[in-house]
């Protein structure tokens, strides 16, 4: 089975709404009229092309592609990086912004749904969670760590050792406690969720007990604990996957082709 470019092309079009950003989202780069193998990654990297050429990929989707609106320079990486492309005329499809934000595909959507949050107010960068079953904040931060890592973890007694504003770590995710929301009686009652690096955020979202985030930013981390917010940062990386199984799994449903995801590690 097979999809043309431009038939995959609108529908990624028509699935995310278009949103001010730092990169054209989209096509990138145009290869092959005829798509039977898709992967998919985070970010475009040189280990990401070279595993779509070892699989004979006619397309890669990406969360951060080129950034930037037009290439007027082809240089250093961007050169390193293009130069596969054209070479094996493989497309590169990017959606930034659009795949934070979709409100049931998305990175934060999807985010949510597995911790077992419910989302109270939704935005183009994150939301704002309640959190009906009363789950304490290491539970909530074991939901997405196993979901985030496809792994289950063995979750023992946990003893919370954070000085000044070093971060502690719990099931491969790291957390700095600025009030009782990790305390198993007093589970946070709103929550803010935003993937990826918006740890800046914190200046910014009300009236929460919890923030989760991807990347944390070191004025981040002690202007929270001046407002007496929790936080937990999950990576930049690791916090961006869940939206790019989810367009996998409805581009495989809707056109019959292979799709699949590559991970390319990173603990950011």
């Amino acid at each position: 089975m097979s999809v043309s470019r431009d038939q995959l092309l609108k529908f990624l079009s028509e699935t995310y709404e278009a949103q001010p950003d730092g990169q054209h989202n989209g096509l990138q780069v145009e290869g092959k009229k005829e798509i039977r193998t898709l992967v998919t990654g985070v970010s475009l990297c040189g280990d990401l092309i070279n595993e779509a050429i070892r699989k004979n990929a006619d397309a890669i989707l990406v969360h951060h592609g080129f950034f930037g609106k037009s290439f007027l320079r082809v240089t250093d990486s961007v050169k390193t990086r293009l130069a596969p492309l054209l070479k094996y005329d493989i497309n590169l499809f990017a959606y930034h912004l659009p795949m934070d934000a979709h409100p049931i595909i998305g990175h934060n959507s999807q985010l949510c749904k597995a911790a077992g949050l419910l989302i109270e107010t939704f935005y183009s960068c994150g939301c704002y969670c309640k959190n009906p079953d009363r789950l304490s904040g290491l539970e909530i931060i074991r939901k997405l760590s196993e979901f985030c890592d496809r792994t289950a973890y063995a979750v023992n007694a946990f003893v919370l050792q954070q000085k000044d504003l070093c971060s502690s770590t719990f099931c491969g995710t790291r957390i700095w406690s600025f009030n009782s929301s990790f305390a198993a009686d007093s589970p946070p009652r709103r929550i803010y969720l935003c993937s990826g690096g918006s740890s800046s955020l914190i200046d910014e979202i009300d009236d929460v007990d919890l923030f989760i985030f991807g990347e944390p930013k070191e004025s981040a981390i002690s202007t929270a604990r001046d407002r007496g917010i929790s936080m937990v940062a999950l990576g930049h990386w690791r916090s961006e996957q869940a939206g790019l199984w989810a367009i996998g799994d409805l581009i495989s449903k809707q056109f019959s082709i292979a799709v699949e995801y590559i991970p390319i590690t990173c603990d950011v």
